[in-house]
């Protein structure tokens, strides 16, 4: 008895290990899916779904005075699979880039 009790340690260790593994894999995703926004300009005409870099590159805007487009992520969305039909009432931009 002692000597199968001797191994329960061991294997508490070892789920733990892969559960801190599953972890960081979970959130490395989540993060990599976080870094892209679906943007839309001051009118709330969708423009496209990228990054905050690669949204600045394509519009220009790198200031830090007037609102240039508006980002949002999915769950924000009225239709994620048709991000025209613009953004759910009340939501607030995720993250924004403005004009100098």
């Amino acid at each position: 008895m002692k000597k199968r009790l001797s191994w329960l340690p061991v294997v508490a260790l070892i789920f733990g290990v892969s559960s801190a593994f599953t972890s960081k894999i979970i959130n490395t995703e989540n993060k990599g899916k976080a870094d892209s926004y679906y943007w839309f300009n001051t009118s709330s005409t969708y423009q496209d779904l990228k990054t905050i870099a690669g949204e600045k590159s394509r519009t220009g805007c790198t200031g830090s005075l007037l609102t240039c487009e508006n980002g949002y992520t999915q769950d924000q969305l009225v239709n994620p699979a048709d991000p025209s039909q613009g953004v759910k009432t009340g939501q607030m931009p995720a993250v924004q880039i403005f004009h100098a």
